[in-house]
């Protein structure tokens, strides 16, 4: 299980999306990587399903401080779903 690294300044962006840390450290537990890149700076994008069912975006990253079991969520928010999805 990966430890998050929350901060006033990312916690404030996910209650702007009307998401707890909770709720995004559950999606990115159960997340589909779909995109990965090194610059700027090191990131990647998943997409995940918070407990009510619903899809949300991370973009986050991995501590690049010398511990890479941390995670550095960037931001999250609601999405109707993943790239590809089929919806009916």
């Amino acid at each position: 299980m990966a430890q998050f690294l929350w901060i006033d300044w990312n916690e404030a962006k996910l209650a702007m999306h009307h998401l707890s840390t909770d709720e995004v450290e559950f999606a990115w537990e159960h997340r589909r990587d779909v995109a990965e890149w090194d610059a700027p700076e090191p990131g990647a994008e998943s997409y995940g399903r918070v407990p009510n069912g619903r899809w949300v975006k991370i973009i986050w990253r991995r501590n690049g401080l010398g511990d890479e079991g941390l995670v550095f969520v960037i931001t999250a928010y609601h999405v109707p779903g993943p790239p590809g999805r089929i919806k009916h």
